[in-house]
């Protein structure tokens, strides 16, 4: 993979050639318009959007990668399930390309539909702890079990996440937001005895620069029980030793590849006024960094927010 940043130079340099050329801007939107609906039009500005195409194409992989991003995003964003293509207008290869993009998209699109987007699902077989519990890829039916729980205990949603419930609980028909399945990595705890739905495990990740941070939650009833160290230490030993996978986003927008993920470091965050959750970081090995002053606004305050790390080098010391 080339990286975030490799990725836009060249769809900025793609850009600009053809520009150049045509004094146009290549707009995937713009191209589902006039190529890819039934309400097509035989003009000099879309003439100038199908040479764009043709001429982006003929670039090779980064013009190809260029009109990819541009093309297969519009149809995901729009949730495009049909298309009407004039093939007289193009290429065989040229076809070939547009059927590829047209594939992708309406592929991931059905799967959104269906609560199976490839982007969040959790590809992991089920993890054994200590022959008491399991960690399962959530199902939609304890997603929805998680989702209720918050609806129906507002102090609990105000003091996991740190923000206000009457402002936020529309997000809650949103499944992106507020979601067990909508995580790169998210785990549910289940007892293996009762089939008890305890709690959550896994990490998220809010910018590429940053590292994974790590998100652990039970239901209260399960509280103070040890259960949170023991999946912990479990759940982060399998992240340190290279056996967790992840379904990883290409250069191509759609296209998802399996893949180990290796992180030499993961970020823990906590309200500086949760003692309990900050003697477990520190128990698993999680060191101090530093205090984000006023991260949080939580019942009409400001509420500062303590960053731990932790090193694969140091939990392994700890736990070898």
């Amino acid at each position: 993979m080339l990286g975030k940043k490799k990725v836009e130079d060249i769809e900025n340099a793609i850009s600009d050639l053809i520009y150049e050329k045509y004094f146009i801007f290549f707009r995937g939107r713009r191209f589902y318009y006039c190529y890819l609906t039934s309400k097509q039009k035989d003009d000099d500005e879309n003439n100038n959007i199908l040479n764009a195409f043709k001429y982006a194409f003929s670039l090779g992989n980064n013009g190809q990668l260029f009109i990819w991003n541009q093309v297969v995003g519009v149809l995901m964003l729009y949730c495009v399930t049909e298309v009407n293509v004039d093939r007289t207008l193009f290429t065989d290869d040229e076809i070939a390309f547009i059927d590829k993009m047209i594939n992708c998209a309406i592929s991931l699109n059905i799967k959104r539909e269906q609560d199976l987007d490839d982007l969040v699902t959790n590809i992991n077989d089920p993890i054994i702890v200590n022959d008491k519990y399991l960690l399962v890829a959530p199902s939609k039916e304890l997603n929805d079990l998680y989702q209720s729980f918050f609806k129906n205990n507002v102090i609990e949603f105000e003091s996991y996440f740190l923000i206000d419930f009457e402002k936020n609980k529309n997000k809650f028909d949103w499944p992106g937001w507020f979601s067990l399945m909508y995580r790169p990595l998210m785990f549910a705890i289940i007892d293996r005895k009762s089939g008890n739905f305890i709690g959550t495990i896994g990490l998220s990740k809010d910018k590429e620069r940053y590292p994974y941070n790590i998100e652990y939650f039970l239901f209260p009833q399960f509280r103070g029980k040890g259960i949170a160290f023991k999946c912990l230490t479990v759940f982060m030993k399998e992240l340190f030793d290279g056996r967790l996978l992840i379904n990883q986003e290409t250069d191509y927008c759609g296209v998802y590849k399996k893949k180990h993920i290796r992180p030499l470091k993961i970020m823990g965050r906590v309200s500086i006024e949760n003692i309990v959750s900050t003697n477990l970081l520190k128990k698993l090995g999680f060191a101090y960094s530093h205090t984000d002053k006023e991260f949080y606004e939580y019942q009409l305050k400001k509420v500062d927010n303590c960053v731990f790390y932790l090193t694969k080098s140091a939990f392994k010391k700890l736990f070898h």
